[in-house]
């Protein structure tokens, strides 16, 4: 899952809508446990991600 959530976290900070819109459909794919397991262990990375966002 970590290495899952690499190409993601890749795909997220290029700000290229079709690349974002590409990772939040691989994960609605993902069963709930697999969401779960992928929110631990990516939410700091993505609040980091966030917070360093310019707009």
């Amino acid at each position: 899952m970590e290495q899952q959530w690499g190409e993601f976290a890749t795909d997220i900070r290029s700000g290229d809508p079709e690349q974002v819109n590409k990772v939040v459909d691989n994960i609605e794919e993902l069963d709930l446990e697999e969401q779960i397991e992928l929110c631990k262990i990516c939410f700091g990375e993505l609040t980091a991600i966030y917070a360093d966002s310019e707009d």
